[in-house]
């Protein structure tokens, strides 16, 4: 007769953790970023803008303002 072997991966993990109260959650999710150094800043998408105020009054300056007709 065959041994089935188990073990967990990330998806059993995940399910786990979603069926915690929301206070275990919380300290679990405290004790993964002390654990794996995850910061919240981390985990925010770091937006870069599409225009800076430079970029912008150069443009103006030179199609807007500086316009010779």
């Amino acid at each position: 007769m065959q041994q089935s072997t188990s073990f967990m991966n990330a998806k059993t993990v995940y399910d786990v953790a979603k069926a915690l109260p929301k206070e275990a959650q919380r300290e679990l999710f405290n004790m993964l970023q002390k654990e794996f150094g995850i910061s919240t800043k981390s985990l925010k998408k770091q937006k870069q803008p599409i225009l800076t105020k430079e970029m912008a009054y150069q443009y103006l300056s030179n199609n807007i303002f500086n316009r010779r007709e």
